[in-house]
């Protein structure tokens, strides 16, 4: 089986670079809300993974920004998350709109296993544990479920308690929890083994939470929100900042290393350079081919 060439490169900055559109097996272009719906980059830094409105998966080098293999397919609709395998980067996992779960090898670029089905709705989100041993996902049909990566099978019983589509999870930094946003303005936190909510509901979103992240040391949780704000949470929910600004913190000391204001909802930050005294600096490099790294699900930390 032809293997997928991936060339030791440096690492990627931290800046989120450009990448033009996929396209529909038609040929024809598609606007970037319909286009690109999810991208991650590896690891170690070297390479992106990219799903998109055109039911394809592409992997692209960081560095020089050419796709990396053939595209993978399999997906019979949009595909909307994508993320590497958290050690080594060795398997992709994918959701899409025709209600399933994919995991590929990123080497070969084939797919591993049956696709992992149960979900009745779109999956908007999937990401592995810390560990890679586990697969999280969260639907349209409301739930959130927990998938064994070397077998393929659901995990205990589905996570319910959102009344709305779920946008997106992801495991703490630990493993231990798994938090989830939704389409019912609200954030919730989950046992990762139990599958019972943890604490109250984090309620302050007007409009549809989009993104949930956690800190690196595991002490904040990050919203975003089609409310136009972005809101951090201590790790007893309680919203600490709403005044449009936006804060970097120093991992270590766990203090504000910057703020500055938040001027446009379409406003992305590529990247801060130290000793974040002045607002930060914004990067966008041109990629050669594919689809544009600039949506909804698209970051890099």
């Amino acid at each position: 089986m032809q293997r997928r060439k991936l060339p030791n490169v440096r690492k990627l900055p931290n800046l989120i670079r450009k990448i033009s559109h996929h396209k529909y097996d038609a040929g024809a272009d598609l606007d970037d809300d319909e286009d690109l719906q999810g991208c991650r980059n590896l690891p170690d830094g070297t390479h992106i993974v990219s799903g998109s409105g055109d039911k394809l998966i592409k992997v692209w080098d960081a560095v020089t920004g050419q796709q990396v293999g053939e595209a993978l397919r399999g997906h019979e609709h949009s595909v909307h998350s994508v993320a590497f395998s958290p050690l080594d980067g060795t398997r992709i996992v994918s959701g899409s709109s025709d209600k399933t779960i994919r995991m590929w090898d990123a080497a070969t670029g084939q797919q591993v296993g049956e696709a992992l089905r149960g979900h009745e709705e779109t999956v908007h989100s999937v990401i592995f544990s810390p560990n890679g041993t586990r697969i999280v996902s969260g639907s349209g049909d409301t739930t959130i479920r927990v998938w064994d990566v070397a077998t393929g099978q659901q995990v205990g019983k589905a996570l319910r308690g959102h009344e709305h589509s779920v946008h997106s999870v992801v495991f703490s930094p630990d493993g231990r929890h798994i938090v989830s946003g939704s389409y019912d303005k609200t954030i919730r936190v989950w046992d990762a083994v139990t599958g019972q909510q943890v604490g109250k509901t984090l309620r302050g979103h007007e409009d549809w939470v989009y993104t949930v992240a956690f800190s690196l040391n595991g002490t904040r949780l990050i919203s975003r929100s089609r409310d136009n704000t972005i809101r951090v949470w201590d790790a007893v929910g309680e919203a600490l900042t709403n005044d449009n600004k936006i804060r970097v913190w120093d991992v270590a000391t766990g203090q504000v290393s910057a703020h500055f204001a938040c001027r446009s909802r379409t406003t992305i930050i590529h990247s801060l350079d130290p000793p974040f005294t002045a607002p930060p600096r914004f990067h966008s490099v041109p990629m050669q081919s594919g689809h544009t790294c600039a949506s909804k699900n698209c970051y890099s930390i």
